[in-house]
């Protein structure tokens, strides 16, 4: 199943069976025919009406979660009918494509997981617009490549895991923009050379996991600019 932007729309052109669950304003949604759980979290009870996830709902909802559904990509502007989104869950999918804007709009998000799937690149600005992330989970996918400014604009970053996966080489400058990133997770990749300023710009990173690689060449100042690095 691909995610588009035709998502809403699916939600709302098709019987949906939702209920709201207390004491959360919780909307729990099944979705037979796409083979979906869907769990979405409304900022308030109220926005929930005739038991059905109409537009005042959907603008409502913080917390997504689309885990285990067989998604296989991510399409423009997938989530625009979601602005509110805090928490997006897309765990355990075959997810092998976002698209560039594929986040777009969601502003406030803070939490992405894309663990356990298929993703083997990560493209310039592909998180563009999301100055509030804090935890972003790629681990578990098959990713080899990161582009240059594939984190550019997250400047509210914390925690980045990306262990589990195939990346050979660490570039540098390949984390700019991470100013706030705390721990970032690189173990049981193929890492077999890391370049000086690799981590340039991680000026707040305190815990860095790099087990578990082939870590044959490590160029001068490849740790250069990391002034709160405690654990290596």
């Amino acid at each position: 199943m691909k995610v588009a932007g035709g998502l809403a729309a699916s939600l709302s052109g098709r019987p949906v069976a939702c209920r709201l669950r207390l004491p959360l304003p919780t909307l729990l949604c099944l979705l037979p025919s796409l083979g979906i759980v869907l769990v979405a979290v409304a900022r308030d009870a109220r926005d929930v009406i005739n038991d059905r996830l109409d537009m005042d709902a959907r603008t409502a909802l913080t917390e997504l979660r689309l885990s285990d559904s067989n998604i296989t990509s991510i399409s423009s502007q997938a989530f625009i009918e979601f602005p509110n989104l805090e928490w997006l869950e897309l765990a355990n999918n075959r997810i092998d494509t976002i698209a560039h804007d594929a986040f777009h709009g969601l502003s406030w998000l803070e939490l992405v997981e894309l663990q356990l799937n298929r993703l083997t690149v990560i493209e310039k600005g592909v998180f563009a617009g999301l100055p509030k992330l804090h935890l972003l989970f790629l681990n578990s996918n098959q990713i080899q490549r990161v582009e240059p400014g594939a984190f550019d604009g997250l400047s509210s970053l914390a925690t980045l895991e990306m262990d589990y996966n195939q990346m050979e080489t660490i570039t540098a400058g390949v984390f700019n923009g991470l100013v706030s990133a705390v721990v970032l997770r690189l173990g049981h990749n193929q890492v077999q050379v890391i370049e000086a300023g690799a981590f340039a710009g991680m000026s707040s990173l305190s815990t860095m996991y790099l087990q578990y690689n082939r870590i044959h060449s490590i160029q001068d100042d490849a740790f250069s600019g990391l002034p709160g690095l405690a654990r290596l």
